[in-house]
């Protein structure tokens, strides 16, 4: 043998790598989530006060104002809008893609997005 030598039981220290493993990917998904989390408030924070600002604005009587902060507001309010759009038809099309993996018989791929020789 080489000069490595194996001290223990190697399914006690498999086991332990698992589960060390395991509590690392435990606490990057925490750590995504807390900064995802923080990403998006500080966003909706922004958004509502561009919005706010230009509202403002509007009932002082500066419209240049107004609609700076409002334009850029209402923007944030679109690109939110499409994100959350667009995170729930990828959520739901990946489902369906699950779905339709799942009913193909045994030993056939599915055939989404394959053409077929005619």
């Amino acid at each position: 043998m080489s000069g490595i030598k194996v001290v223990g039981d190697p399914h006690r220290r498999i086991e332990h790598i698992s589960a060390l493993a395991s509590d690392i990917a435990t606490q990057e998904h925490i750590a995504v989530k807390l900064l995802s989390t923080t990403v998006r408030a500080f966003y909706d924070f922004f958004m509502i006060a561009c919005l706010t600002v230009g509202v403002v604005a509007l009932v002082l009587g500066k419209q240049d104002k107004a609609a700076l902060w409002g334009g850029m507001g209402l923007a944030l309010a679109l690109i939110w809008i499409l994100a959350f759009v667009g995170t729930k038809v990828s959520k739901r099309a990946v489902r369906a893609l699950k779905e339709e993996l799942h009913k193909a018989p045994p030993g056939r791929q599915s055939t989404a997005g394959h053409s077929h020789p005619s």
